[in-house]
């Protein structure tokens, strides 16, 4: 289970009191690998559903959490069905058990286990709207919002394909590629749809301008490739709600294939580096559901692939 910092029925309780809300139930969810997230039924002052979702930060400072209700707000006046946090007691920057927290709505609908052409579609035109929001204010302390600068050491540890992610890293480091506000991370279980229409967006926490060919890299591997192995009828249906949206430029076309092994390569080694930090904590079994050996899988598939 996900959860890093267990809380109380009554901490809960009290937090949702200044949000003018009344516990049910909470139940911590047992998804991710950096934050606590508890899924909150709730009831407000007239007795209807007011479920939401709470959030605690293990790493994240609270002076960052104002540039991500600012982003949050923003994504949401552009019409994206993203979570905007509430206010508890006046104030959306909260603190929980000593640590900043966030709750935000409970978005309706479901993480898609395996996605077909629909949701492909409408994801990609979903990320292309993304890219093309304006918000010119930058992330307070993020250098690289893909993440790669910090990883790219581990490179020299990786138990195979080291000498190929060597160079895959290099050739991307040489790279001019469009920036945009990006997600970072828009796995499937960052997204809930009822039935083919998207409901929700989700964890912003890794978002940061970049090159907008790595995000859509991120999508197309995690939503098109299930078992593993490409699948070219959802790939088009993902480029084409993307580029319906946000038409990508001649060099971004040329490069989608190895952003996407950067893309794969990038999530093996995060994965791989949070796998070994909760095991050196003594939590060997505390991240079960981000297996590495997923994302190795796909950059070996893609290497060998024809772009």
């Amino acid at each position: 289970m996900s959860v890093f910092t267990p809380l109380t029925d009554a901490q809960i309780a009290t937090v949702l009191a200044g949000a003018g809300r009344q516990l049910v139930s909470a139940t911590p969810a047992e998804h991710g690998m950096e934050n606590s997230n508890f899924l909150l039924r709730a009831v407000d002052a007239d007795q209807q559903p007011a479920d939401c979702v709470l959030t605690v930060f293990e790493a994240t400072p609270a002076a960052l959490l104002p540039w991500f209700c600012q982003l949050l707000d923003t994504l949401a006046a552009a019409g994206l069905p993203v979570p905007a946090p509430l206010a508890v007691d006046g104030e959306r920057v909260l603190t929980v058990a000593g640590k900043p927290a966030l709750l935000v709505p409970w978005l309706p609908g479901q993480h898609p286990r395996t996605a077909d052409a629909p949701q492909c579609r409408a994801i990609g035109a979903a990320l292309a709207t993304l890219h093309n929001t304006p918000f010119a204010s930058e992330h307070p302390h993020q250098q690289d919002a893909t993440g790669l600068q910090a990883l790219a050491p581990a490179i020299a540890a990786l138990p195979r394909l080291r000498l190929r992610a060597a160079d895959l890293w290099q050739r991307w480091q040489q790279l001019s590629l469009p920036r945009t506000l990006i997600h970072g991370d828009l796995f499937r279980d960052n997204s809930l749809f009822q039935g083919d229409t998207l409901t929700g967006l989700l964890d912003f926490y890794a978002a940061g301008h970049g090159p907008a060919l790595f995000d859509l890299a991120v999508c197309l591997n995690d939503w098109c490739m299930p078992g593993g192995q490409r699948d070219a009828a959802l790939e088009a249906a993902l480029l084409a709600g993307y580029n319906g949206q946000r038409p990508l430029a001649i060099d971004e076309r040329e490069h989608l294939h190895t952003a996407r092994c950067v893309a794969a390569l990038r999530f093996w080694l995060s994965r791989l580096e949070a796998r070994q930090r909760h095991r050196a904590a003594g939590d060997p079994d505390l991240v079960l559901s981000k297996d590495p050996a997923e994302c190795e899988h796909w950059l070996a598939t893609l290497l060998d692939s024809p772009a």
